[in-house]
């Protein structure tokens, strides 16, 4: 008996080590990268080579996004409902990046996802992670 214990035990324990995707956690969820990305997130934090910078969140100006199930994006360019970029979104096949694809230009935004939890998003824009003269900006997220 003690012997099926130990086993089971060391099976949850590596299963729930290898369900943590992303850096910053969560360390397991039962949902799926899919299905927490889903719904209207709104910038709470910018950072700055891991520092926090005011004067980089009130000027970025993806202040919020909203992904829908079916793959569809909006983000509200400095609050406003008026100025919108629309798209699909995706993520990578190992779920550490995070593909926006504008309707209307022939551009693809890319995000490292470092943290992603049903109420969390904290990513890098791909541009500001091969940079090495520039700070790393780290954009941190909150669900509505």
């Amino acid at each position: 008996m003690s012997k099926n214990l130990l086993i089971v035990s060391l099976i949850l324990t590596l299963t729930l080590i290898a369900c943590s995707t992303y850096d910053e956690g969560p360390f397991f969820s039962f949902y799926s990268p899919e299905v927490r990305i889903t719904g209207t997130w709104e910038i709470d934090l910018v950072l700055s080579d891991d520092l926090e910078s005011r004067s980089l969140s009130e000027e970025y100006p993806y202040k919020k996004i909203t992904f829908e199930e079916n793959n569809a994006f909006t983000i509200e360019l400095e609050g406003s409902t008026t100025n919108t970029i629309n798209g699909t979104w995706d993520f990578s096949e190992d779920k550490y990046d995070l593909f926006l694809t504008p309707n209307y230009e022939d551009i693809l935004i890319q995000f490292e996802v470092k943290r992603l939890s049903n109420k969390e998003l904290w990513v890098i824009p791909h541009s500001e992670i091969k940079s090495t003269t520039e700070p790393i900006i780290e954009l941190r997220y909150i669900k509505l």
